[in-house]
């Protein structure tokens, strides 16, 4: 196989930044793509906008940052799926420009590396569908990314003001995921002193204890999730680390993750070595993004969770530390990079098909699970729908997304 060079990668990397910034727009046409989480944020929105507050009735609790963020699009007349979608894609530029900082600074990556990552990133069959749907997934990540990409400034140039914004991002991040929390361990890395890194894990810490202590319904999901048995749950999780592990770099979408478990499991297993070389190789020079992996991976553990979305906001990172592991295996790097390439352009064209589906969106949209509850949202009802009506998502259908595809 003929190894591309370096300069003819780096002259593709903007063509395919270009490319994939145009496909990612077109995806402003379609309509909104709703489940029942987005459906819950989406009430949660409504109900700040219409001036009732964070908690409405019989809708579960969940951070407040990003329907604080479409209360706002409501108010300004922009709570339409565009307007959704567009504030989507604003956060994943925002993610994309910082990965450049972190990737370059952080890891000391080449600006080809770097643009490769980028790219890929944007290639991952999670972000591709997360894009689209009103959930805290896009905003998180690029809130969590600029957070780590100030840190990673600060502990490159000591600014004290530029670690003040860092630290204010990922209070930002926090509110929009709880998961936010893994930042901590990369604002104690972004400290240059082990005085000043001491201090700083002490205040994480209490911070730390007095979430936990004014809100309980976190401890009470974390103990929910190991009540079986401790070995049990053990094994249990750590199981289902190595499956969003492997799958998020074999870039398998969650709906094939069954046919593929076994195999996501051994390349999950092979990354969290890799992971651990690498944490070896810089135990001198750890920084923010070092701190940033290792946090959200414990996280993962141990919070109960198996939903793959939940790796997206480091996964580009993973493939960072690929990137410093695989200088000597360039012929391999290239063949998984391509590999992955065209998973993610599968995973495009599907979702491009699906927006621009027009009055069939209904059924192609999540296997037409929604279908009822679309057409009856849009005026397009046939016999039996009503009964197979999810009302949450009905309710938010016509107030975010009223019209059919030919009406728009």
């Amino acid at each position: 196989m003929r190894i591309p060079s370096t300069a003819a990668l780096s002259r593709t990397i903007p063509v395919a930044l270009v490319f994939l910034t145009i496909v990612y727009v077109a995806q402003l046409a379609g309509p909104l793509r709703l489940d029942t989480d987005s459906a819950s944020y989406l009430q949660i929105a409504a109900s700040i906008a219409d001036g009732h507050g964070a908690h409405p009735a019989g809708v579960p609790a969940f951070p407040v940052g990003y329907p604080i963020l479409v209360a706002g699009l409501d108010v300004a007349g922009l709570g339409t799926s565009r307007g959704i979608v567009a504030l989507n894609l604003a956060f994943i530029a925002l993610a994309i420009a910082s990965l450049w900082v972190v990737l370059r600074r952080g890891l000391d990556l080449g600006a080809t590396g770097t643009g490769v990552i980028c790219v890929m990133t944007l290639l991952s069959s999670s972000l591709v569908k997360h894009a689209v749907i009103p959930l805290s997934e896009a905003v998180f990540f690029g809130l969590a990314a600029a957070s780590l990409a100030l840190l990673t400034i600060a502990a490159r140039r000591g600014q004290k003001t530029v670690l003040v914004g860092a630290i204010l991002l990922a209070g930002a991040a926090c509110s929009v995921r709880t998961a936010g929390i893994a930042l901590a361990p990369a604002v104690v890395l972004a400290f240059t002193t082990a005085r000043s890194r001491l201090g700083a894990s002490l205040v994480v810490v209490a911070a730390a204890a007095l979430v936990v202590a004014t809100t309980p319904r976190y401890l009470d999901e974390l103990t929910g999730g190991w009540k079986p048995g401790l070995l049990t749950s053990a094994g249990r999780e750590g199981h289902d680390l190595l499956v969003l592990v492997g799958a998020s770099i074999a870039n398998v979408p969650q709906s094939k993750l069954d046919a593929v478990a076994r195999f996501v499991v051994v390349i999950g297993a092979a990354a969290l070595c890799a992971i651990a070389a690498v944490v070896v190789m810089r135990r001198r020079s750890l920084g923010p993004v070092d701190g940033w992996v290792i946090g959200s991976l414990l996280l993962l553990y141990i919070w109960p969770s198996d939903a793959l979305r939940f790796m997206l906001p480091i996964f580009p990172f993973l493939l960072g530390y690929g990137a410093l592991l695989a200088r000597r295996w360039r012929a391999a790097a290239i063949g998984y990079a391509t590999l992955f390439a065209l998973l993610g352009l599968v995973a495009i064209a599907i979702s491009t098909r699906i927006t621009f589906a027009g009055d069939a969106f209904p059924e192609r949209y999540a296997g037409g699970v929604l279908a009822p509850t679309y057409r009856v949202a849009w005026g397009l009802a046939r016999p039996g729908d009503q009964a197979r009506v999810e009302s949450p998502v009905l309710d938010m259908l016509r107030r975010y997304d009223p019209d059919p595809p030919g009406r728009r």
